[in-house]
C-alpha cells in the first residue's frame, strides 16, 4: 500500500542492508492470488485489460528465466490457470465470453484454413502480440499450436480425407505432435487402403506402394 511505502521510503525498502526484511515475495504466491481475481475468471470484455497485464507480466517472468527454469514455469503457470477464463481471444461473431480456457485456443499464427466451416476456432487476440506476450509462454500454458488428432478423426468424412489421405498426411507433418497423439495415429485405423475400400487400416496394417512387396 502507498501509505505504508511512503511511511517507510523506497529509500528504505531499497536497503540492501535490510534485504533480509523487504525482500519480494516470490511470484508464484501473487500468481496463486490473482489467477482468484474475478478479472482473471469471469472471460468478460470490461476485464480484458486485466487479463492483459496479469499475462504480459507472466510472459515476461517467463522469459527472463533461464532456460534450464522455464520448463517448471510454464508448468507451474498452466497448472494455475488452465481452469480460468483467462486468455483474450478474437471473434468476427458475437460470443458469450471474450476469453476462454488455455487449452481451447489457438496461436495467432495456427494454420486453420483447412478447417473453414467444420468446427469454431478462436486464436489468442492479436493485443497479446502486440504486448509482446510469446508464443513459447502461451504455449507453456496450454494454448494450441494445431487441431487436435481426436478433431481430426472424428471429422474424417466431412474434410473428405477418407478416400485421399494426402492432405491429412501433410497437416500431420507440419502439426505440433504429442507423445499421445502420436500413439493414436499409430493405433487408430484411418488409413485407406489400395484396392480395397471395405475399410478404414491402421498405419501398422498397410504396406509401402513398393513393387517387390
Amino acid at each position: 500500500p502507498k501509505t505504508i511505502q511512503d511511511t517507510v521510503t523506497v529509500r528504505t525498502l531499497h536497503d540492501q542492508s535490510l534485504r533480509v526484511w523487504f525482500s519480494p515475495l516470490p511470484v508464484e504466491i501473487w500468481i496463486d492470488f490473482i489467477a482468484e481475481h474475478r478479472g482473471i475468471t469471469s472471460g468478460q470484455p470490461e476485464d480484458e485489460q486485466l487479463c492483459l497485464r496479469v499475462l504480459s507480466t507472466l510472459s515476461q517472468e517467463y522469459n527472463r528465466r533461464p532456460l534450464s527454469e522455464r520448463r517448471a514455469f510454464g508448468s507451474y503457470c498452466q497448472s494455475v490457470l488452465r481452469e480460468k477464463r483467462c486468455i483474450p481471444f478474437d471473434s468476427s461473431e458475437p460470443t458469450a465470453f471474450s476469453a476462454d480456457f488455455p487449452s481451447n485456443l489457438y496461436l495467432y499464427s495456427a494454420e486453420l484454413k483447412a478447417f473453414d466451416g467444420i468446427g469454431n476456432f478462436h486464436k489468442v487476440s492479436q493485443h497479446l502480440k502486440q504486448m509482446g506476450i510469446t508464443d513459447d509462454f502461451l504455449v507453456s500454458l496450454g494454448v494450441r499450436k494445431s487441431v487436435a488428432i481426436d478433431f481430426l478423426f472424428a471429422h474424417l468424412d466431412t474434410l473428405r480425407w477418407s478416400s485421399d489421405p494426402k492432405p491429412l498426411i501433410e497437416y500431420l507433418r507440419s502439426a505440433s505432435l504429442t507423445k499421445q497423439d502420436m500413439n493414436k495415429l499409430r493405433s487408430t485405423q484411418y488409413l485407406p487402403a489400395e484396392n480395397d475400400e471395405s475399410r478404414m487400416f491402421g498405419p501398422s496394417e498397410l504396406y509401402l506402394p513398393n513393387k517387390d512387396l
